[in-house]
């Protein structure tokens, strides 16, 4: 191995915490049990980003459950495609962060609105992929980018704007494995192809120069494989003093391997502050394209060759205890996730790009041996790590394994689990529609109000919460009188537009309009127009975030009626023609059928002018009522 160490002039100030972005596609996902507001303390939020030494990807905010109880409150639109959608959100208090092309984001979590953005960044992410990362050192609250050619740039979010710190020596590759933060380092690795050496490489993050804002920061080590090795969303784990992370597979005379489920590739154990080699373990089946989790003392990650691995570290020598292995007959790239003795992993089927390929989450029990307890079919491979929560709406206690998967529509679905369960069911939390749906690879990140956010092809970034546990208005028409046929259209319907807030924030939830009474007086249309049917009471009812509304809906007949329909004038008289009118709109317009034998003013008032018969027509709210006039000769 090829291990090289620069010191730099400046100490390392250790962070008080050790945090780092949540990732998908195996990215490093050791995650902690979420806490305070992070940016004003060093501690976890309940926010999107973990600690690359803490136990399991879990989250204990209250998390929605499928149907009524989850709606979308809003969605983003920052490209079309894969190749140029947003990467997976990292959240952070009141917001999102996110990186469209070259632009780092920061959006409010409740609306999607933009708060700042950052300058043009010095690269873009390599298939927008991994999320920012997170960091606060020195007071300062640090965001991590993988901007591609092996770099990565450092920016602080002041609070008010982002301000670039420094941007780190091109190493080459694909930057395609997440960002770990530990005590003042950053770590990721780079991947040139499936029979080239990548390197993994550990950057100090304090800003040497503060008056140079795109500064070159060299690494303060680099590791590269004397085989075909890369890494490719290898994201690390922290444990003490040591760096754990996988590689790609290679063949035994190390000219390398064109298959990831082939040969085999390398779990590593390094000394974190120097990149020395601590440990490594050389016959790991196929290539280890997901990162390495950490739940109590053990360490648990797998493989492209089909196998679930578990093991632990001798916290003085990082050397690798006893392994134990479960082969799961199928590839595998999403990190795993264990808890309460139970391990979750995503397996692929048949064929990766299918959605009915015979694709499964299967859930293992965590002994001295490891057992599948049952599986559970999925609608696509996912090669996402999935998001535990264990205080979820509606789950009695059970924890519930949120996940999306690659296959159209990309939504997002759950289990339920608790140790002894035998089979599980799957549900559907959120099922996008129309253009909003296309294949997805995006872990799920969570915020300490229990809404959910992720992106999928489509080019969207989604937000979606949990209908109940908020105080949401729905602002409508309490009643309304609309009029049947043939009455003017402008008072024969209406729409039903409310200005919904949730938290005293104007959100964009998905709206339900149904009549919930009276369906023979009036009808109601998904966008919330309502139709005037026969005279009689109809009630609307809206539903949005989990709360309802209604609106009673009066249908009347307009009434419009005259005096007279028939009058005899001599030439040269006049008559004031009489309406009745009980409809909304009493204007009337008037029109002679003959102006040389009578006229009618616009007030009604009709004139014989010679002898002859005519008709006045006289118009209100759609209804037309005629007057014969006959004149007569003096």
């Amino acid at each position: 191995m090829k291990s090289f160490i620069r010191k730099t002039a400046a100490g390392l100030i250790g962070a008080a915490f050790i945090l780092t972005g949540i990732i998908l596609a195996g990215t490093a996902l050791n995650n902690t049990t979420f806490q305070a507001d992070a940016l004003t303390t060093p501690a976890a939020d309940a926010n999107g980003y973990q600690n690359a030494s803490a136990d399991a990807r879990i989250v204990d905010a209250v998390t929605p459950a499928a149907g009524e109880k989850t709606t979308l409150y809003w969605n983003r639109k920052f490209g079309s495609t894969w190749a140029d959608s947003p990467v997976t959100p990292l959240v952070i208090k009141n917001s999102v962060y996110t990186v469209s092309g070259k632009t780092l984001l920061k959006l409010h979590t409740l609306t999607g609105k933009t708060l700042y953005k950052s300058a043009a960044l010095k690269g873009a992410p390599t298939y927008a992929v991994n999320p920012p990362a997170y960091g606060r050192y020195n007071g300062k609250n640090l965001i991590f980018v993988l901007i591609g050619n092996g770099r990565i740039q450092c920016l602080e979010d002041t609070g008010e704007a982002f301000k670039s710190l420094w941007v780190s020596e091109a190493l080459g590759g694909q930057t395609t494995t997440p960002i770990a933060y530990s005590d003042g380092c950053v770590y990721s690795g780079t991947w040139n192809g499936d029979t080239a050496a990548g390197t993994y490489f550990c950057l100090d993050v304090a800003d040497e120069d503060t008056t140079k804002p795109d500064e070159i920061k060299s690494p303060k080590w680099t590791m590269t494989p004397d085989t075909g090795r890369g890494f490719y969303w290898a994201g690390a784990c922290v444990k003490g003093n040591y760096l754990i992370f996988g590689s790609d597979s290679s063949t035994a005379d190390g000219s390398g391997s064109d298959s990831d489920t082939a040969g085999e590739s390398v779990l590593f154990s390094l000394n974190k502050e120097t990149g020395e080699i601590a440990d490594q373990k050389t016959d790991i089946a196929g290539s280890v394209k997901s990162s390495v989790v950490s739940c109590g003392d053990s360490l648990y990650f797998v493989s492209k060759g089909g196998y679930l691995y578990k093991t632990s570290i001798d916290a003085d020598t990082g050397k690798f205890n006893a392994f134990t292995s479960l082969n799961m007959n199928g590839a595998m790239t999403a990190a795993p996730v264990a808890y309460n003795g139970r391990i979750y992993v995503f397996v692929q089927g048949s064929n990766k790009f299918t959605a009915d390929g015979g694709h499964t989450i299967a859930v293992v029990s965590d002994g001295d041996t490891l057992e599948t307890a049952y599986t559970t079919a999925i609608p696509g491979y996912c090669q996402t790590s999935p998001l535990l929560s264990t205080k979820a709406e509606g789950s009695g206690g059970k924890a519930r394994i949120y996940f999306t998967y690659n296959a159209e529509p990309g939504g997002i679905c759950y289990i339920d689990d608790k140790p002894g369960q035998t089979s599980g069911t799957l549900k559907r939390l959120y099922t996008p529609t129309g253009n909003l749906s296309q294949y997805c690879i995006s872990t799920i990140t969570a915020a300490s109000n229990g809404m959910l956010y992720y992106k999928n092809d489509s080019g969207n970034l989604f937000g979606i919460g949990s209908t109940t546990g908020k105080t949401v208005k729905i602002p409508i028409s309490a009643k309304k009188t609309i009029y049947t046929s043939p009455a003017a259209a402008k008072y024969r319907t209406f729409t039903l537009s409310p200005a919904i807030t949730a938290d005293g924030v104007s959100v964009k939830p998905t709206k339900k309009f149904k009549v919930t009474k009276g369906t023979a007086y009036a009808s109601v249309t998904s966008g919330g127009k309502v139709t005037a049917k026969k005279a009689g009471t109809a009630v609307i009812t809206v539903t949005a975030c989990g709360r309802t509304a209604k609106c009673t809906v009066t249908v009347k007949k307009p009434v419009f009626k005259l005096k007279k329909y028939a009058v005899t004038l001599k030439k040269g008289k006049t008559y004031q023609i009489k309406v009745t009118s009980k409809a909304p709109n009493t204007s009337v317009t008037y029109a002679s059928k003959n102006k040389k034998i009578a006229t009618v003013t616009a007030k009604g008032k009709v004139k014989a002018k010679k002898k002859g018969i005519t008709t006045i027509t006289a118009k209100c709210n759609g209804i037309t009522r005629k007057v014969k006039v006959t004149v007569k000769a003096k």
